[in-house]
């Protein structure tokens, strides 16, 4: 069997809080050329569409770290880099 085409499709749903939620998520296709190997193809089309919704997905931890320094400004400093910590809104994307 020749495979002509691929596809990968890859979604992440974040917890914004407040019974809040994203889902982002992105399909890439590709050809596949006379000589290419389809694994090689998959691979980079992953790769493409989970750095694709890692970067989608960055404002939102943003505005989320944000909120959260908002709300905990009054706090000591150990105690809101305690929070933002168990928050998730440091920025970055834990990949599951």
């Amino acid at each position: 069997m020749k495979v002509k085409t691929v596809s990968f499709t890859y979604e992440r749903k974040f917890n914004l809080g407040d019974y809040n939620s994203a889902a982002i998520g992105c399909t890439v296709w590709a050809d596949v050329d006379e000589g290419d190997a389809e694994q090689m193809v998959i691979e980079h089309c992953a790769a493409t569409a989970k750095e694709t919704v890692r970067l989608q997905a960055a404002p939102l931890f943003a505005k989320q770290s944000a909120r959260v320094k908002e709300i905990f400004a009054g706090l000591p400093v150990e105690l809101q880099a305690e929070a933002i910590k168990h928050s998730g809104a440091n920025g970055a994307v834990k990949e599951s």
